[in-house]
């Protein structure tokens, strides 16, 4: 069984959650003892549900009908198989395209 690596909330890998979905675990000694906020620091929530699920469910993961159309609508140049697939309603800057340049290189 595969595991997905990416919150369902903001789309990022687990281990960078920025919506406080998930904490990050993977956080240095030297990290924690500094005190400074870094330019890529995020103020995360605290969550009780860290549980990562067994399987990456795409039908519970899907978006409604009206955000796929949405995408289609905003990004009429990315393939529809794409925007179809995509399992959530606002892509990061540059997402969908890479989506696309690394299918197209497959």
């Amino acid at each position: 069984m595969s595991k997905s690596i990416f919150c369902s909330e903001c789309g990022m890998l687990k281990e960078n959650c920025t919506c406080g979905k998930y904490k990050n675990t993977n956080t240095s000694k030297k990290e924690k003892k500094s005190t400074k906020t870094s330019l890529y620091s995020f103020n995360k929530k605290s969550t009780e549900n860290t549980e990562i699920p067994e399987v990456y469910s795409l039908e519970e993961n899907s978006l409604s009908t009206e955000e796929i159309l949405n995408l289609k609508h905003n990004y009429s140049y990315i393939r529809e198989e794409i925007l179809e697939n995509f399992p959530f309603p606002n892509p990061r800057e540059g997402q969908l395209e890479i989506i696309e340049d690394i299918e197209d290189a497959i």
